[in-house]
């Protein structure tokens, strides 16, 4: 089903933003969007790996390029969303 909706555009943001609420705010949207195209196209009864390539995919190269610098590798969706959640956390 997936071929029939559209995914979310990638999770775009500026690097260099001083307002980390804007970033957090537009993070959390994000997610929720693409949790509302994984469900309606059943990614959930896709293979782990096809369910982690799919969110690399769509969340981005930016969202990809912080993953990638991480020392350790993410393999499962939980941990690609607590990875992205941790960097785009609201700074106190």
């Amino acid at each position: 089903m997936e071929s029939i909706l559209t995914p979310p555009s990638s999770f775009c943001f500026d690097k260099n933003a001083s307002d980390a609420n804007n970033i957090h705010d537009k993070w959390i949207k994000w997610k929720r969007s693409y949790e509302i195209y994984s469900k309606a196209c059943e990614i959930n009864k896709k293979s782990l790996e096809i369910q982690v390539n799919i969110l690399l995919h769509v969340v981005g190269e930016q969202c990809r390029e912080i993953l990638d610098q991480l020392p350790e590798k993410c393999t499962t969706v939980e941990n690609i969303w607590k990875k992205l959640d941790e960097q785009f956390k609201t700074k106190t």
